[in-house]
């Protein structure tokens, strides 16, 4: 649609704005159209000919199927919530708490890979062995260069990874 003519692309806003408020959602299960209004819109080709659900509906009163509009968007609230459970239980399978402990050797990130500079293909992505000064449970450490004896950080846990000697 809008790539033949890109320049009347907001001739098909209006379009698509009433395609996705009359769509149901996943997360709510409910179309954003009925948890503002309190009813399921009315398509333009339906007052032309009536549907069966325009037929059986015109019984209802208005002010009958307003009063559900609030019992329907904490329906839709609970329904979120539920959605924002599974989700976070699918993030949470796939992360794996990384545990540094003190005294353990790990190699650090070099400043251009913590930076996101590129660097020449052959340059070292890592440094060190260092060693745990300090580990955090809020994600940090605090190394100490052996060498020198030097203290290193605060480094997140990303830009860390164990040393196997």
């Amino acid at each position: 649609m809008v790539d033949d003519t890109p320049r009347d692309w907001a001739a098909y806003l209006p379009l698509a704005l009433w395609a996705y408020r009359t769509t149901k959602h996943g997360s709510t299960k409910a179309t954003p159209f009925s948890l503002v209004y309190g009813a399921e819109a009315v398509l333009p080709a339906e007052v032309i000919v009536p549907s069966a659900r325009m037929v059986l509906g015109k019984g209802v009163p208005r002010e009958i199927a307003v009063e559900g509009v609030e019992e329907d968007r904490n329906k839709a609230e609970d329904e979120l919530i539920k959605h924002h459970r599974r989700l976070t239980l699918a993030y949470e399978k796939l992360v794996r708490p990384r545990m540094l402990h003190e005294g353990e050797f790990v190699l650090k990130a070099t400043n251009a890979v913590m930076r996101k500079q590129h660097t020449s293909k052959w340059a070292p992505n890592w440094e060190g062995p260092c060693v745990v000064k300090e580990a955090y449970d809020n994600g940090y450490c605090m190394l100490l260069d052996p060498e020198d004896e030097r203290v290193i950080g605060p480094v997140n846990f990303k830009y860390v990874k164990k040393y196997y000697a």
